[in-house]
């Protein structure tokens, strides 16, 4: 059965439009199947049970040559119509529901087979018998809402099944009527001397400067439709699993390899993809091979005790395509550069044609289709080579001045590659790994950062979006291994962000604020400055040292204050990363009220201010970077606070960081607050009609206490019909603005709210008071002690005592435990 993540994943309409494009194709059959086949594997490569299909669908091509191959190909394109449709329908249904169970149950945790569970009492709780009667209604919702969920998967999985029996019947009409070859064995059984063979030719041509002639490029066509994983084991290499193949088809493919060589491997794909479709495809299928090469998870077969036999890797690959992968030229001091010049050139320095070669030969590889996972030696070197390339070209004038065609892409080609194998990501973001796979001297400190400040031609796809999607996408995956994994690398990211002595001298967060100033040079783009927000915002509970069980993450280790702040501050200088970052953490922090409510414990109002302190800080240092203009200055900050608010409220609604930041910009004013112009300094707070920006809005006693009883009344503890009616707008509870709004002016609610809260939550006031002094106080003041210029020093800026190394060794630089 499909996962939730999975099924959040497909692209259903896909295989619509697939099968629409077959029904009423006419001539030219071989290219439209070559397109469905490259459909497919984008859209269901994380099916489970659908990979023998999605193999045997390459071989099609070849078969629909003739006219008897038309009924059988309407067939196949009528299934994928007709399940597609149904399978999308089915897909809306179970993401609608979770939705609408994570905006109104924020408590309920779902998994993602799609069982839901209620928290489990601890301590008192499982005593208290008014506890244990509204635990239990809210154990009894997540049940139902667990056969809701469940039932959506089943019926998911019931119509996927439906689709690859029709396929199958369908693929075997072909096979039996569309003429020579054969989905599994090709034009014949391969061999390492076929390899050799097949791969001299290529490499004769290219010797000779000519083009790889037709008959050769059929034959690797041909080849390569049965040189990749056997249907049986492409459920578990998907999935990042052990896998095998033939003995003889990886002696094929490693002779094949290593006689092309890696300027035969890129002048072949090159070629094969200017023949359309089906070159396309077999360009696509040739890069697999490699990834399947390198790949220590892919054997021939397994001795005795199940072990791997033969396992692959980064030394299994020619010679010539490690040292393109591997090779990174030091001129001019590239902070991860391992080689004067490009191998075996009499002159040192950064080649352009050398470099350019490096591009195309990424770009060749980077035709392997979704799901085929390069090894981790060779992620983590692909990695390396895109942050290298990045550094040159904003670095190195020999390359700088877009001499080097595609080297733009190379940078992106070789991050998305690497960013398939979770183990690389980890260690290039950490430094945690083998010597084998990261080599003697590795420092992320210096080799990450010019991806973070690495301009993309498209400035809406940063280069480093599929690492930093990764990493969100798995943060609360609720699958141990990749959520352990996806935290240490967004900790590793969160050290990079707020290095400021690496081992080459770059102070890395000086250089990454210092782009927020007009005519600056150094910080991240926009577009990477909202990735790597988007990556970090699952985190903020851990930038607050909240700890995983309350966090609902794992793997993400130790940070201060001081490093929290400068991160905060340097993703605060875009509008979009602002809000999403800040929104996150003020979303977190009102979460820590509900938190409270769950467990009674009254240490969560701690992580509560922590994260409201972490806001204001960040925002305040962005801003003091343009101490001048006290009016504006105070208008921007008024913006992004009220930004981070209006996110953070539509975060606790359901939305992820990402998607609840645009609607904050889109839709701005949300908070009331201000920002008093004439007091805007690094040492003055925040201001709203005359008191804090804590006291009147976000994080009061009143705000907290209400949204306490909220969050009763929205999972049962709580009688609805049992409120007051200033709470009431109908059937639903006001928010608390609208019920401020509503209150006459002077009026002291607080009596109010405190007598509705104590008698529903039946908790001792004394605890409440506790939790709601911590979270309006807490430790603040002692944590400012860690980042605030001497109060003699009034020209100083917050910015310049987080750019010292002092600030990181101050004594208040710590979380303190109340």
């Amino acid at each position: 059965m499909p996962t939730i993540s999975q099924v959040r994943s497909w692209q259903p309409t896909a295989l619509v439009t697939a099968g629409r494009a077959i029904v009423t194709a006419g001539d030219g059959l071989a290219d439209r199947m070559a397109k469905v086949d490259r459909a497919v594997d984008q859209t269901a490569l994380d099916w489970e049970g659908d990979a023998a299909t999605t193999a045997s669908m390459r071989a099609v091509s070849e078969l629909l040559s003739s006219s008897q191959t038309r009924r059988a190909a309407v067939s196949i394109g009528e299934t994928l119509t007709t399940q597609g449709s149904g399978i999308d329908g089915h897909r809306s249904a179970l993401l609608n529901a979770v939705t609408m169970i994570q905006a109104g149950y924020p408590n309920l945790t779902i998994a993602d087979d799609g069982t839901v569970t209620a928290p489990a009492l601890t301590g008192t709780q499982a005593t208290d018998p008014v506890t244990v009667v509204m635990q239990q209604k809210l154990v009894n919702v997540a049940t139902d809402f667990t056969t809701t969920l469940k039932e959506y998967l089943n019926s998911i999985a019931t119509a996927l099944n439906a689709l690859k029996f029709a396929a199958a019947l369908g693929l075997t009409d072909l096979e039996q009527h569309g003429g020579p070859g054969g989905a599994v064995s090709g034009s014949g059984g391969l061999s390492g001397d076929r390899g050799a063979k097949l791969g001299n030719q290529i490499s004769a041509a290219v010797a000779d400067g000519r083009p790889i002639p037709d008959e050769v490029l059929d034959q690797v066509k041909d080849d390569f439709k049965a040189a990749g994983i056997p249907p049986e084991q492409l459920d578990a290499y998907l999935r990042g699993e052990e896998a095998t193949i033939p003995a003889s088809t990886k002696a094929y493919l490693q002779n094949f390899m290593n006689a092309a060589g890696a300027d035969g491997f890129t002048q072949t794909s090159e070629q094969l993809r200017a023949q359309g479709p089906a070159g396309q495809q077999a360009a696509a299928s040739m890069a697999n091979s490699a990834m399947i090469l390198s790949n220590e998870k892919v054997g021939t077969g397994r001795d005795v005790n199940g072990k791997l036999v033969n396992p692959g890797g980064y030394d299994q690959l020619p010679t010539s395509m490690q040292e393109l992968v591997s090779t990174r030229i030091s001129a001019g001091g590239a902070p991860d550069g391992n080689a004067s010049g490009a191998p075996g050139a009499a002159i040192d320095g950064a080649s352009p044609a050398y470099v350019e070669q490096q591009a195309r030969f990424i770009d060749a590889l980077s035709q392997a289709e979704s799901g085929n996972e390069p090894g981790t030696k060779i992620s983590t070197e692909l990695y390396r080579q895109g942050a290298h390339m990045a550094w040159l070209e904003q670095n190195n004038s020999q390359v700088s001045d877009g001499s080097v065609p595609g080297l733009d892409g190379a940078v992106g080609d070789a991050v998305e590659l690497a960013a398939r194998n979770p183990e690389a990501t980890t260690a290039f973001l950490t430094g945690e790994g083998s010597p084998e796979i990261l080599g003697a001297g590795y420092d992320p400190k210096t080799a990450v950062l010019p991806l973070l400040t690495y301009e993309s031609e498209d400035p809406k796809s940063p280069a480093i979006a599929p690492m930093t999607d990764w990493i969100a996408d798995n943060a609360k995956s609720g699958e141990l291994p990749d959520a352990e994994l996806a935290g240490k690398s967004a900790h590793g990211l969160s050290q990079i962000i707020s290095a400021t002595d690496t081992k080459n001298g770059i102070n890395n967060y000086e250089l990454l604020l210092a782009g927020t100033g007009e005519g600056q040079t150094g910080g991240m783009t926009a577009g990477t400055s909202q990735e790597v927000a988007k990556a970090l915002a699952p985190y903020v509970g851990k930038m607050a040292d909240m700890d995983d069980g309350l966090s609902g993450t794992q793997g993400f280790g130790p940070i201060t204050p001081v490093e929290s702040i400068r991160v905060f501050s340097v993703l605060s200088g875009d509008e979009l990363s602002s809000a999403t970052i800040n929104g996150a953490a003020l979303a977190e922090s009102q979460r820590m009220d509900s938190a409270f409510i769950a467990d009674k414990n009254t240490e969560n109002g701690q992580y509560a201010t922590r994260l409201e302190w972490l806001t204001n800080q960040g925002i305040a240092v962005d801003h003091d970077q343009q101490v001048g203009a006290n009016q504006k200055e105070a208008a921007d900050k008024t913006t992004r606070l009220n930004q981070a608010y209006t996110a953070g409220q539509i975060m606790l609604g359901g939305l992820g960081p990402g998607q609840a930041a645009i609607a904050a910009v889109a839709e701005p004013g949300k908070s009331f607050l201000t920002v008093d112009p004439e007091s805007v300094s690094p040492h003055a707070p925040l201001k709203t009609d005359g008191g804090t920006y804590d006291a009147p809005n976000f994080g009061s006693a009143n705000d907290r206490g209400y949204r306490m009883i909220q969050a009763m009344a929205s999972n049962g503890a709580l009688d609805f019909d049992s409120l007051p009616p200033e709470f009431k707008n109908g059937d639903r509870m006001k928010t608390y603005s609208e019920y401020m709004s509503d209150t006459p002016g002077g009026y002291d609610n607080s009596k109010e709210i405190g007598s509705v809260l104590v008698n529903a939550s039946a908790m001792d006031q004394r605890d409440i008071d506790r939790y709601l002094a911590l979270a309006n106080n807490g430790e603040s003041d002692e944590l400012g002690l860690a980042v605030r210029p001497p109060s003699s020093d009034q020209e100083a800026r917050i910015s310049d005592v987080l750019a010292t190394n002092e600030s990181g060794r101050s004594e208040h630089n710590r979380w303190v435990r109340t």
